[in-house]
């Protein structure tokens, strides 16, 4: 009797494990197969033989059911998957939230690295890295060919490219721009077909200015190709060489021009009732200099060329 329940059992066994390995169709535990080579020992997935049938293609790590406790999904999506959705966290707190998926560490003193290669095996080239470097906190994202580039999209159109430029870095800001010609080269192209393209300008503002639209100051040039120098303040622009203030034009609508004489003078010039003066600063008193009587006889010689040709 003991003997034939025994029996029962296995049948039992038997029928519930191939039950169980039909519900789970192509799904099954992982066998690692150990590699040796002189100096190293590592383990790969079960691909061993002709037949690629049963093969391990891919490596899902996580609770592959949807919903959970229902009937295995059978879909990893990529040859190493990671999924943390229906997880419980371990009791410990070692995982802080379900979020944490993957993580890395290595020691402080080498570089810390994930390398993306292209090609098989000894004749992979690497393209690219993203890594820590040794006893640093910087982050740093690397094109490894000599002359690769680095593209950021948003969607699936090119924003930003950073490729070499012959010894010195371009930038290129604008949409599936891949040429830049300069240091930073801003491209624009037309939103709508056949329509004049948006401004291309870099914009200046601070927590004084503002941060919307109409606020800081501009560079660039408009849709129709003017160049534009664009204070959208209520302040002066100012110009300087040798690091001196050399020019200013005044949010009052003057341009301030200082004096390279040895008087050290400043002046302004300005149009008092349609003719160009030319005053001295601080005095008080505006004085009508030498200039202002050269600038009214080349108007009056340019007046006369109006009136005769």
């Amino acid at each position: 009797m003991e003997k034939k329940n025994l029996n029962l059992r296995k049948i039992l066994v038997t029928v519930l494990f191939t039950t169980i390995m039909l519900i789970q169709g192509n799904i099954t535990n992982a066998q690692f197969n150990p590699v040796i080579i002189p100096g190293s020992r590592f383990g790969q997935t079960d691909a061993n033989g002709a037949n690629q049938t049963n093969w391990i293609r891919s490596i899902g790590i996580g609770n592959f059911t949807n919903p959970p406790g229902g009937l295995p999904s059978d879909e990893t999506h990529a040859f190493l998957h990671v999924n943390s959705n229906y997880l419980l966290l371990p009791q410990n707190g070692s995982i802080a939230n379900l979020g944490r998926v993957f993580r890395t560490d290595g020691p402080a003193t080498e570089d810390n690295m994930w390398q993306m290669f292209t090609g098989p095996d000894a004749s992979a080239t690497e393209k690219g890295r993203i890594f820590v470097p040794a006893n640093s906190d910087d982050f740093v994202v690397q094109a490894s060919e000599l002359f690769g580039t680095i593209r950021f999209n948003l969607g699936d159109i090119q924003r930003m490219i950073l490729r070499d430029g012959f010894g010195q870095v371009h930038v290129g800001i604008g949409n599936n721009f891949d040429n830049p010609q300069h240091m930073i080269h801003v491209h624009t192209t037309p939103i709508i077909i056949n329509q004049p393209p948006p401004a291309s300008m870099i914009g200046f503002t601070h927590n004084l200015t503002g941060a919307s639209a109409t606020d800081g100051f501009l560079v660039g040039i408009n849709s129709d190709g003017v160049a534009e120098l664009r204070q959208q303040e209520d302040a002066d622009i100012v110009f300087y060489a040798n690091n001196t203030k050399q020019l200013t034009i005044s949010s009052d609508n003057n341009i301030k021009i200082n004096s390279l004489s040895s008087n050290k003078k400043n002046f302004v010039i300005a149009d008092k009732d349609g003719t160009l003066m030319l005053y001295t600063i601080n005095t008080k008193k505006a004085k009508i200099t030498e200039l202002e009587a050269r600038i009214t006889k080349l108007e009056e010689k340019i007046a006369y060329l109006e009136e005769n040709n």
